[in-house]
């Protein structure tokens, strides 16, 4: 049975869900991020948060980390049209066991000219360290930082984000 203190805690986390939530479609940065890591994934119409296991913990849910069973690599590479692509690594390596730590990449570019005066380009990157750790069976946390940055044109933006 789970401690009051842990029920509190998990209420509080669960109360502070809505004000985490994400801008709409098409009105923030790093759109990129909403982009499916794996075909698993995308099958399912992006939902697996709760499948997330191993290496793709740190794409979906940093507890999914826990997951892993052995080192594991993940390498993903998408060409679009027009010049879009999107690539994605992740590895996983368990530290002892309970506790699994990662790393991900991710990047994005987009070229094109309709003007006739050169291309122009955009792109986006991320990269992230997470870690997870296993409590009880079935149980487990997570939480990693990402590093994030975005270029249009000329303009450029960085920011850093935290997943728990």
């Amino acid at each position: 049975m789970l401690s009051k203190k842990l029920t509190v805690l998990l209420c509080l986390a669960l109360a502070a869900a809505p004000v985490c939530e994400c801008a709409a479609q098409g009105t923030s940065g790093s759109q990129f991020l909403g982009i499916e890591m794996g075909a698993r994934s995308a099958g399912m119409g992006g939902a697996c948060v709760s499948l997330a296991d191993g290496r793709t913990g740190l794409f979906w849910n940093p507890a999914g980390l826990v997951r892993a069973e052995g080192q594991q690599l993940s390498v993903s590479h998408v060409a679009w049209l027009d010049d879009a692509t999107y690539q994605f690594a992740s590895y996983a390596r368990p530290l002892g066991e309970s506790a699994v730590v990662g790393l991900a990449l991710e990047q994005g570019s987009l070229s094109w000219d309709n003007t006739g005066e050169g291309d122009f380009e955009a792109g986006d990157f991320s990269g992230a360290v997470g870690y997870g750790r296993l409590l009880r069976p079935n149980l487990g946390v997570g939480g990693s930082m990402k590093y994030l940055a975005s270029s249009l044109g000329d303009e450029n933006a960085s920011s850093f984000a935290l997943d728990l």
